[in-house]
C-alpha cells in the first residue's frame, strides 16, 4: 500500500503502521475521544507509539467557562500541542442554546472548538510544527453562515444548522492557516464520511429509515464506513508528511480533495461557501453587531449601549470580562471624550449623527484591535498599538 492509494476503505490502523511516524514525545489534543471515531482515532496512534500515557482533561463544549477550564488545567502542564484533533460534535438536535446563550450545533461544534483552539495558540507554536485538525462533515454542503440569524432564532432546520456549524469548521481551518501557518501552525477540515455512532442516537428509527440508512434486510446502507474507516482520515490529517507545505485543505477519504461544488446530491466535496475566504475572515473576527442581532437597534443614537453590549459580549467570550471597563474608560480619556455619560446621552437628540458615527466607528476599531491582541494574550503589544490608533485617528467629539 502506497499513500496514493488511501481510500474510503483505508482504516486508521493502516494508515499508522503504513506512515510510521515516530512521536515519540509529542503531545496530541483529541475532543471527544471517550466514543465513535474519536476514540478510535486516539487509540490507533496510541497504539503506534507504544505509549500508555495518556491524561483525560474534563471538557464541556456545551460550556465555554468549562472549555477556559480545561485550557488552564492544561497549560498547568506547561507542555506544546503538536496535534490539536477537534472531533467532539453533536448532530440534527432540537433546538437548544448551549450555557452561553448559542444554538447548540454552532456552540458546540464550532465556537467552544474555536475558543479551545485560539486559547491554545503560544502552546500550538511551542509544538511546531503542529497540526489542528477540525472534523467537518459533507453536510457544509446544506448551509453557509447565517450571518443574520446564526443562533437559529427564526425557522430553526436542525440540519441546516448542522451544516452551518461544520461550515463553520472548514471556514475556521482556512483562516487559521492563512493567519498561523507562517508561525509553524497548520490546519486541515475534514469529513470523515458516514459512520454509524452515537450521533445517530438522536435520530428515531423511522427518521433513520427515511434518509436511507437501512437496506431492505435492514442492514446498514453501502455508504456507511466502519468506525475504523471513519477514524481513517483524521489519522491521515494528523500525521501525513505530504501534507506539510498545504494550506488549510479539506480532506476526505485520506487525501486532499478539491471538489468545490453546490450540488447537495453529490456526497462528496465541500459547498462553494465553505470555500470563501472573505466569509472566513468574516466569520473569524465575530462581526457580532449582525451575528447577535444587535443590527437591529439604531447604532445613530444609541452607539455606546451596542458598543458595551458588542464587546462585553467578546470580552466575555474569551474570558477577558474584567479587562472591559478598564479599556473603555482608557479609550474614553485617550480620544478626550471626559463628559459622555452613558445613561444620560443615550438616545439624546443634541448630538449630530455625524458625531455618534464617528464615535461608534472609533469604538468598534479600537475594540476590534484590542480584541485580536486579547486572543493572543500578546499584552505587551498593547500600548504601542493603542497610541499608533490614537494618533492616526480624526476623531472630534
Amino acid at each position: 500500500m502506497t499513500s496514493t492509494n488511501f481510500d474510503a476503505n483505508t482504516t486508521a490502523e493502516e494508515i499508522v503502521k503504513f506512515l510510521k511516524i515516530n512521536l515519540d514525545g509529542k503531545v496530541i489534543l483529541i475532543t471527544g475521544a471517550t466514543s465513535g471515531i474519536g476514540v478510535e482515532t486516539a487509540q490507533d496512534i496510541k497504539n503506534s507509539t507504544g505509549n500508555n500515557q495518556i491524561d483525560l482533561l474534563e471538557l464541556d463544549l456545551n460550556s465555554l467557562e468549562s472549555v477556559r477550564q480545561c485550557v488552564k488545567q492544561f497549560q498547568s502542564y506547561q507542555l506544546p500541542i503538536h496535534i490539536l484533533i477537534c472531533n467532539a460534535g453533536i448532530m440534527a438536535v432540537p433546538y437548544t442554546k448551549t450555557k452561553d446563550g448559542f444554538e447548540s450545533q454552532f456552540g458546540i461544534n464550532h465556537l467552544a472548538h474555536y475558543l479551545l483552539v485560539t486559547s491554545l495558540l503560544s502552546e500550538l507554536e511551542l509544538g511546531k510544527p503542529s497540526r489542528v485538525i477540525m472534523v467537518s462533515s459533507v453536510l457544509n454542503k446544506f448551509q453557509g453562515i447565517q450571518f443574520d440569524d446564526i443562533n437559529w432564532e427564526k425557522n430553526y432546520d436542525k440540519w441546516l444548522a448542522y451544516g452551518q456549524s461544520k461550515t463553520a469548521n472548514i471556514l475556521f481551518a482556512l483562516q487559521l492557516n492563512k493567519l498561523y501557518k507562517s508561525k509553524g501552525i497548520q490546519a486541515f477540515a475534514l469529513n470523515p464520511g458516514a459512520i454509524m455512532t452515537n450521533l445517530q442516537n438522536i435520530l428515531s428509527l423511522e427518521e433513520q429509515k427515511s434518509m436511507g440508512y437501512f437496506k431492505e434486510d435492514g442492514t446498514l446502507a453501502d455508504f456507511f464506513k466502519t468506525v475504523q474507516q471513519g477514524a481513517a482520515t483524521s489519522v491521515y490529517a494528523a500525521l501525513a508528511p505530504e501534507l506539510n507545505h498545504s494550506n488549510g485543505e479539506y480532506l476526505e477519504n485520506c487525501a486532499i480533495t478539491n471538489i468545490v461544488n453546490d450540488d447537495k446530491t453529490e456526497f462528496v466535496g465541500r459547498a462553494i461557501h465553505a470555500a470563501d475566504l472573505n466569509v472566513a475572515e468574516q466569520l473569524w473576527n465575530l462581526k457580532t453587531e449582525t451575528t447577535f442581532g444587535i443590527s437591529q437597534m439604531d447604532i445613530h443614537w444609541q452607539p455606546f449601549t451596542i458598543i458595551c453590549q458588542v464587546c462585553q459580549f467578546q470580552y466575555n467570550f474569551i474570558g477577558k470580562y474584567e479587562t472591559f471597563n478598564e479599556d473603555f474608560h482608557l479609550l474614553l480619556k485617550r480620544l478626550n471624550v471626559t463628559d459622555w455619560n452613558i445613561e444620560k446621552r443615550r438616545g439624546a437628540s443634541g448630538h449630530k449623527t455625524q458625531d455618534y458615527q464617528q464615535l461608534f466607528s472609533s469604538l468598534s476599531n479600537y475594540f476590534i484591535c484590542r480584541l485580536k491582541i486579547l486572543y493572543n494574550d500578546d499584552f505587551h503589544l498593547f500600548n504601542y498599538r493603542i497610541e499608533d490608533y490614537v494618533n492616526r485617528t480624526t476623531l472630534k467629539c
